[in-house]
């Protein structure tokens, strides 16, 4: 029996800020449509063309859902998101931001809360 592949619709969660074209959601990353990849002779995938933007939707153990992507994409980073754990397990909280390169970084709040937040009188 052969098997059927369905065609299924790609669920846009904005606008690449690198080439324009529209990011869809993958198994497991939101990507630029414009990312097209060959598998090498060895095994291997490889990107043959796109600009790369690519937001995997787990970084650091915490699940990044479609709203999260979709603010990433529109401003260009996120308010501060906890349930990120690190390699040794213990669980922190930061901001994501996406640079100009396209790749994802934390964006640790490190001011001293002193400083700002003191209270007038």
């Amino acid at each position: 029996m052969a098997t059927e592949h369905k065609k299924t619709e790609q669920v846009v969660v904005g606008v690449c800020p690198l080439c324009g074209k529209p990011v869809v959601e993958k198994a497991k990353s939101y990507q630029c449509s414009s990312n097209k990849f060959q598998k090498n002779d060895d095994g291997e995938w490889e990107m043959t063309e796109g600009c790369g933007l690519k937001i995997w939707k787990t970084i650091a153990h915490k699940k990044i859902t479609p709203k999260i992507a979709k603010t990433l994409l529109a401003k260009g980073d996120t308010d501060t998101l906890s349930g990120f754990k690190s390699r040794s397990g213990n669980e922190f909280s930061t901001a994501l931001k996406l640079e100009e390169d396209g790749s994802v970084t934390f964006v640790f709040d490190d001011r001293d809360d002193d400083s700002e937040d003191e209270e007038e009188e």
